[in-house]
């Protein structure tokens, strides 16, 4: 299943603040361009890992939802991080921090960009294309210095009007239905 462009962006519309672009922002206006010295934390480490394996499965087996929730737990806890290690503060406060920091979210999100391929093929290519990270199905590192491509925006936020008058259009759509009858 590969969701359109405009599908897309509102399947990812509460993800567009996500560590992912904040981290890429930061590494290329905080930092030097370039991916900053560091070391995998051991938690990301182990939660990436796991991540192809099970995922992979997942899919496989059809069952895609599933696979979603379990790499957005995934996203979710690299906002976390993102939030908790507050990097846009320790560039002026503690520049070893800042990079640490930098450099972890940019693991999760190299990683993430493969996993999200199958459903997001097009941004994942853009961030994948940004760490020069290749798309086979195993996990990534990125190495310290690598160059960043500069980012851009992935997602465009969406109006709620526009996200309340899709929903609308597709209940309409729903209510209109009717099943043709098996013989």
């Amino acid at each position: 299943m590969v969701l359109e462009p405009r599908t897309e962006g509102i399947f990812t519309q509460g993800y567009d603040g996500c560590a992912r672009n904040r981290a890429m922002l930061s590494a290329g206006h905080s930092l030097p361009a370039a991916v900053p010295d560091g070391k995998l934390n051991s938690e990301i480490e182990i939660k990436v890992s796991g991540l192809y394996q099970t995922v992979g499965k997942l899919i496989e087996d059809g069952n895609l939802k599933e696979a979603l929730d379990t790499v957005f737990e995934v996203v979710r806890f690299g906002n976390k991080y993102f939030d908790t290690e507050r990097p846009w503060e320790t560039r002026n406060t503690d520049q070893k921090i800042c990079s640490e920091t930098i450099y972890n979210c940019v693991q999760m999100i190299a990683n993430l960009a493969v996993l999200l391929e199958p459903v997001l093929p097009f941004s994942s290519k853009k961030i994948r294309k940004w760490l020069a990270v290749d798309s086979s199905w195993s996990p990534k590192k990125v190495s310290a210095g690598t160059r960043i491509l500069e980012p851009t925006i992935l997602f465009e936020r969406l109006d709620k009007k526009v996200v309340e008058y899709e929903l609308a259009r597709l209940e309409e759509g729903r209510k209109a239905f009717k099943p043709v009858p098996v013989c």
